[in-house]
């Protein structure tokens, strides 16, 4: 009985770890910039929230046609977020409502001719 115990506790353990892991990550994603310029500034905040917080950027930049990751804490608890990212000529785009429990990368582009930004999802 008590190793049937045992290998229950472990078991509900592991399941609950899995979990934890797949919430944390479920949000994680890549971005490529193809806008053409280089990213000053990158803002990522929930599509609910006011405010954009901290660039996460920090000194570094974002040159054309790379990519980063972006990790969440084991506390991130939204889907939708909305991105930011400025130029050094502190020219911005916008894109909002991002679901990402859905999609794992995102492609940034921008049309000269149009001068509006877009993005790819993946």
């Amino acid at each position: 009985m008590k190793k049937f115990i045992y290998l229950a506790v472990i078991s509900f353990l592991l399941l609950a770890s899995d979990r934890e892991v797949s919430a944390q990550a479920m949000q994680d994603f890549t971005i490529t910039n193809y806008t053409g310029v280089t990213i000053i500034h990158l803002y990522i905040s929930p599509s609910k929230s006011a405010e954009w917080g901290e660039d996460i950027l920090g000194v570094d930049y974002f040159s054309t046609d790379t990519y980063i990751p972006i990790k969440f804490g084991p506390n991130a608890d939204f889907c939708f977020y909305d991105i930011r990212v400025t130029d050094k000529d502190n020219n911005y785009m916008d894109f909002n409502e991002i679901n990402l429990c859905q999609w794992s990368e995102l492609e940034l582009y921008f049309d000269q001719n149009t001068a509006t930004g877009t993005v790819k999802y993946k």
